[in-house]
């Protein structure tokens, strides 16, 4: 069936919508690297709870797994990576190297970086950072999670992108019907 809409100019866009509300201390924990958004969502609003470090390795390693063991039952080989925690939270707390194209630029910016990272990982990620951190940001946009405070404010140019009639906006603090108050964001932009 087809649908002609007069005057009207379309795009098969994609954009990924989250929001993050949470009490003063748990968001303050995710501004600072601490806690992460759970996840977003394709071309809808998706309210996001707030989880651990522990709890994103936790399901990138069962991902690598998962992987391993699909290709494993169909007879090829697969060369993801487990991620340490601390290779993970410095990946989410520099959204600008999920961005990075090429081997050579992200040996460059890896060098620039060098001091934020323990000596473990940055042996480790020097001979294979760009298709760890690859394999990661694949995770990340497939599944739409997670994100860092970073991540979102990075990808909505400090919250002030819009899409699909949404808006992003910077944490705001906002009243409940039972007097209480919470920190909200909302972060909308396009892939």
């Amino acid at each position: 069936m087809e649908t002609i809409r007069n005057s009207t100019f379309e795009t098969n866009s994609s954009s990924c919508h989250c929001m993050v509300v949470a009490g003063e201390t748990d968001f303050q924990k995710f501004v600072d690297g601490e806690l992460f958004a759970d996840g977003g969502c394709y071309k809808c609003p998706y309210q996001a709870e707030l989880i651990t470090l522990e709890d994103v390795v936790n399901r990138y390693n069962q991902h690598v797994k998962d992987e391993h063991d699909y290709a494993f039952e169909h007879n090829y080989e697969c060369d993801e990576k487990p991620i340490s925690a601390t290779l993970a939270k410095w990946v989410m707390l520099h959204p600008e190297v999920l961005e990075i194209d090429g081997d050579v630029k992200m040996s460059d910016y890896l060098k620039d970086h060098r001091d934020e990272l323990p000596d473990e990982e940055y042996y480790e990620a020097t001979e294979t950072f760009y298709k760890r951190v690859t394999d990661f940001r694949c995770w990340i946009d497939d599944d739409s999670t997670p994100f860092s405070y970073k991540m979102l404010s990075f990808y909505t140019q400090d919250f002030t992108t819009e899409y699909d009639d949404y808006e992003s906006y910077s944490p705001k603090d906002v009243e409940l019907a039972d007097g209480s108050k919470v920190k909200e964001l909302n972060a909308v932009w396009y892939y």
